[in-house]
Order: structure tokens, then C-alpha cells, then sequence
């Protein structure tokens, strides 16, 4: 159940809380980044593109639309796939919000729905990160290892009652992280499940800095 955003902006509740948890989108939120564009950009597929922007809105089933997606990309050459790496880009803005977050108190736990071979370089910038997996098989790619069908799923698996969980994303696809937290935060995008909006990581930022949990 969510407490009231402002009250949690001002006021102490360290008595209160057993622990603190941020749950991280990284693609979109922490990087400007998107697996799934540059995806569709390197094997051609207008298709792909199409789908994760309706993810992003909430326009489609996001699991239906990433498992069409992965069949789309099947066959694809392992070394082409792992060229993605090149195109990641972690911001100092990124890592004074986790920094931010830490002297806080909070516990990170990064999640996205790439693949953990491209976003590894983000790994040890959080306590968990949380990904799904590529498989390979002669040299290509054949499917995934799924490790949730929604963000929402992976607060119900780490968090327990009396932690403060804070949410923090970019799409309408973060909105089961955002229903299941205490205080929700979108970040370059307004989304209506969010309890705030910050136009980029600079005015997260500042919202970071005024929690008093």
C-alpha cells in the first residue's frame, strides 16, 4: 500500500521501515540507451521498433510483445548480437543518482528486460541486477532465459512488509514496479501510475536528495 508521497518527502520514518530498496529501470532511465531500437536497427526490422514503443506507452502486452520480438531476432550471429555492448553509454548523472541512492541507505537492485550480456557494465553499479538472458546455440541466437514476466514480479520476489520500496522508471512497462512501491518516480516520460516526474536524471536527482526515509 503506498503512504502519502509528500508526507514521505518530509518526514522520517527510519523507526518505521526494516529496509530501503530502490528497484531501477536502467534502459531509458539510467542510459538513453534502448536494447530493443538498437536491435531493430541492427537487423532492419521496422517491426521490433514498433512493438516496444506500444510496450513503452502500454499500448500492447509487454511479455507478448517481447516474445515476439525474440522470435523476430532468431538466427541472429552471436558476435553481430554482442556489437550492441558498444553502443551503451553510462552518464555521470547515472552514477551520482546511485551514488545518491547508497549514501541513503538504500539497497539498488537495477532491472531491465535486455539481456545481461549487453548491459553487464551496469552490474556492479547496483547490490542486484536483474536481467534476462541471451542463448546461444553453434554461434546464434535462439531464445532467451525469461527472469520475469514483469517488474512488478521482482518486488513481490525481493521485498517484504515494512520495507520502503522506492520505483523508479521511463514507460507505461514500469508501471507494475510503480503500483507495488511505496514511492514511484518517472523519469523523461510522465506516466500516470507514477506518483512523480522528473524531466531527467538531474531533476531525479534532486527529488533523491529531498526523501527523508
Amino acid at each position: 500500500m503506498k503512504i502519502d508521497c509528500k508526507t514521505l518527502l518530509f518526514a522520517f520514518f527510519n523507526d518505521k521501515v526494516m529496509r530501503k530498496i530502490a528497484f531501477i529501470d536502467i534502459e531509458g532511465t539510467l542510459t538513453p540507451f534502448e536494447c530493443w531500437k538498437e536491435i531493430a536497427t541492427l537487423v532492419g526490422n521496422e517491426e521490433i521498433e514498433e512493438l516496444l514503443k506500444k510496450g513503452i506507452k502500454g499500448e500492447v502486452d509487454w511479455l507478448k510483445s517481447l516474445l515476439r520480438r525474440i522470435e523476430l531476432i532468431k538466427g541472429l550471429e552471436e558476435n553481430e548480437f554482442l556489437k550492441l555492448r558498444e553502443k551503451l553509454t553510462i552518464s555521470e548523472e547515472a552514477k551520482k543518482v546511485i551514488k545518491a541512492l547508497k549514501e541513503k541507505g538504500f539497497y539498488i537492485v537495477l532491472v531491465s528486460g535486455c539481456f545481461e550480456e549487453v548491459l553487464r557494465e551496469f552490474k556492479h553499479f547496483g547490490d542486484l541486477f536483474i536481467t534476462n538472458k541471451a542463448i546461444f546455440e553453434n554461434g546464434k541466437f535462439v531464445g532467451i532465459s525469461l527472469r520475469f514476466r514483469d517488474k512488478g514480479e521482482i518486488i513481490e520476489r525481493i521485498a517484504r512488509d515494512g520495507d520502503f520500496v522506492l520505483a523508479i522508471g521511463d514507460g507505461n512497462n514500469d508501471a507494475p514496479m510503480f503500483e507495488k512501491a511505496n514511492l514511484s518516480i518517472a523519469v523523461g516520460r510522465k506516466v500516470q501510475s507514477a506518483d512523480y516526474y522528473a524531466k531527467d536524471l538531474k531533476e531525479l536527482l534532486e527529488i533523491i536528495k529531498k526523501l527523508r526515509v
